[in-house]
């Protein structure tokens, strides 16, 4: 007999159990050949696992995949690069969505955590391409209802098609939802424009990465440093592996850096404005993607909206530029109060276990 549900509530997974709930659900359908689904993509701080509840019960997950050193999880599969050349910008992937029993509601449950991953996608991660592998039985309704078109690969697509998006064309989409059906979307709170919203603390990424499975203890020298990179601050710092990386000259960086997606203007010495998208910031500076041609340990007044109605002003010199992807490393050495708690907040309210 199916059962039914008049009330869902549709949020980023927080506690252990969600957590454990949502992996479950999604590892039944989605376990690779080895058996090991859970994989080092789940431990980066720009993946999102979003949960369906009901009666406080997980009853419905998937996982979107951020931008990442790794990359995304499907390119381990497939060359997207001519996907990529065509549809610019910061891109996603999709998981395929679990849901848990018999419901009646099965529908609604489905459209509603598309809904959630969608807008959030848009508004919290400011994702501007999304891709993903879905069931062909469903490849009608993804193309029907959201707008996903099929993606061409010189490598066969086994076991589902490969689906992409240009996310901004679905942020409208509403889900075709029983009147009687009640569903409270619980989006994080929204004080700056952040690209990460969901951290594990340091006992969960411990549980699920070193004792529920052994992600981090099979990770190579290469991926060990990229996880000491994101980690090797506070409490984080004991539960990566203690084992010597190769090169073992590999410099961490001296503070905590947290991603961005803003933008803002800096006023060149001849009092020419260039405009700048802000990439990651920290206490003590930021990296920044701009197509004007700055000097070296040149200092810059610069003036960055980093949330609704929220501007800041930041002296600050380039340290280091990186000519062939635009990128520019910068010094922060004076800033006013808003910059101030921008830092606080990511430090202390948001990402406590950094400090």
């Amino acid at each position: 007999m199916k059962s039914s549900i008049k009330h869902l509530c549709i949020a980023l997974a927080h506690s252990k159990e969600e957590f454990e709930s949502a992996f479950s659900l999604l590892e039944n359908i989605e376990a690779s050949e080895s058996g090991n689904w859970l994989n080092k993509f789940h431990a980066l701080p720009s993946t999102s696992t979003i949960v369906a509840k009901a009666d406080g019960k997980v009853v419905g997950a998937l996982v979107i995949y951020g931008e990442s050193l790794f990359r995304l999880p499907l390119e381990a599969q497939y060359n997207l690069e001519p996907f990529r050349n065509e549809n610019p910008g910061r891109m996603a992937e999709l998981s395929s969505y679990a849901i848990v029993g018999d419901h009646e509601e099965h529908e609604e449950i489905m459209n509603a955590l598309l809904h959630y991953a969608i807008s959030f996608s848009s508004n919290f991660c400011h994702y501007e391409q999304m891709i993903t592998k879905i069931p062909a039985e469903c490849e009608d309704f993804y193309r029907e209802h959201l707008g996903f078109k099929r993606i061409s690969t010189k490598e066969a697509q086994k076991n589902g098609v490969l689906m992409g998006i240009d996310v901004p064309k679905i942020t409208e989409y509403h889900p075709p939802l029983k009147v009687e059906f009640n569903v409270e979307f619980a989006f994080p709170e929204k004080k700056f424009f952040l690209v990460n919203h969901q951290h594990m603390s340091p006992d969960l990424l411990n549980y699920f990465f070193n004792v529920r499975s052994s992600v981090f203890s099979r990770l190579n020298d290469l991926e060990l440093r990229a996880f000491r990179n994101i980690y090797h601050y506070g409490q984080y710092m004991n539960i990566l592996p203690d084992r010597k990386a190769s090169p073992e000259s590999f410099k961490l960086p001296k503070h905590k850096r947290f991603d961005m997606c803003c933008e803002g203007f800096l006023t060149l010495p001849d009092q020419k404005k260039v405009h700048f998208h802000v990439l990651d910031v920290s206490a003590k500076g930021l990296k920044v993607e701009t197509e004007a041609n700055l000097d070296v340990n040149t200092v810059f007044m610069m003036n960055i909206s980093i949330g609704v109605m929220r501007d800041t002003e930041v002296i600050a010199k380039a340290i280091w530029i990186k000519s062939e992807s635009n990128q520019v490393g910068l010094e922060v050495q004076s800033s006013d109060e808003n910059w101030k708690k921008l830092i606080h907040y990511l430090e202390k309210d948001f990402h406590p276990q950094a400090a």
